[in-house]
């Protein structure tokens, strides 16, 4: 069974597949976080005609847990891979997860590989955007763009994983950019971090349970990052009298901010927490102390 909203992808493959006309090289390209990785895996396993989740002809590279980009090395191990006998004595893949990640070297070491294709061998690269991908490398791919969830999509996934109301489904939607993805992995903490960030702003005084969070060893800073940027978005769409569904306390917040600061400082405000967040992700901070920085300036 295709994955959700990769059906017509799906179809596409196996065409080409059947008819031997399978570019050997492809770049699946859309945005983080909505499947890319899971639906080419299962293409390549059904491909295959397995029936687990690990086949011998499907080499699967990935930068290393501790690592921030995909090393030189790993390439070379697609090399030897393209070089031994298929199990099966059929088609053999490989899936690179992602090119985003790869350095200069295992850049170019993935060129040479792709100057000289190997029958029944096909490569897939996941990007989340195309402008990480070097040119040189793009143009020897097939581009394959992602599709775009729509609503009904990220419900159907959502909602075979977790049990939302329809306002939080609207929030997670809105706070993970349609990534069903991203909206699994972090919905409570987007829900629960968001309701208190508010909470905080009512209370005049940063949450106890914020403090507590963020201090937790394995606390992801994206979270932070995106109720901050969702945060400050929808209260100056709010300022502005633009029209959007609240969620939550949001109403109330909105409107309390509004006397207590211009519109003027309200952007400036915004531009220089966005701008900072960025930044501190980027680099080795103090990042439970930048938090709770960033959250005394909206508790005014």
């Amino acid at each position: 069974m295709a994955i959700i909203g990769f059906e017509q992808i799906t179809s596409q493959l196996n065409f080409f597949l059947k008819q031997q006309k399978l570019h050997h090289a492809n770049l699946i390209f859309g945005k983080r976080g909505i499947g890319k990785a899971s639906f080419i895996k299962d293409f390549c396993l059904n491909a295959l005609n397995c029936k687990n989740n690990f086949h011998p002809d499907l080499k699967i590279i990935c930068k290393e847990e501790e690592k921030k980009e995909i090393s030189v090395n790993a390439i070379r191990e697609i090399a030897d891979f393209v070089n031994q006998t298929s199990a099966n004595d059929n088609h053999k893949f490989i899936i690179i997860d992602s090119a985003c990640e790869l350095n200069k070297n295992a850049s170019n070491a993935l060129l040479k590989i792709l100057e000289e294709p190997h029958n029944n061998n096909y490569l897939f690269l996941i990007a989340h955007s195309l402008n990480r991908v070097i040119p040189t490398l793009r143009s020897r791919c097939n581009l394959i763009q992602a599709p775009e969830f729509n609503d009904l999509d990220f419900r159907k996934i959502i909602l075979n994983n977790h049990d939302f109301t329809d306002l939080e489904l609207q929030f997670l939607m809105m706070i993970s950019d349609n990534s069903p993805a991203l909206a699994i992995q972090y919905s409570q903490d987007f829900i629960r971090l968001y309701q208190l960030l508010l909470e905080s702003i009512s209370k005049q005084k940063v949450s106890d349970e914020i403090i507590k969070k963020i201090s937790e060893k394995n606390f992801s800073f994206f979270i932070f990052e995106r109720i901050i940027a969702t945060f400050y978005s929808r209260f100056l769409k709010s300022y502005c009298q633009i029209n959007q569904q609240y969620f939550f306390d949001e109403q109330e917040v909105f409107s309390y901010l509004s006397l207590k600061i211009s519109i003027e400082d309200a952007f400036i405000l915004a531009e220089s927490s966005i701008a900072r967040t960025n930044l501190v992700s980027a680099i080795y901070l103090d990042k439970k102390l930048f938090i709770i920085n960033i959250l005394n300036q909206l508790v005014l």
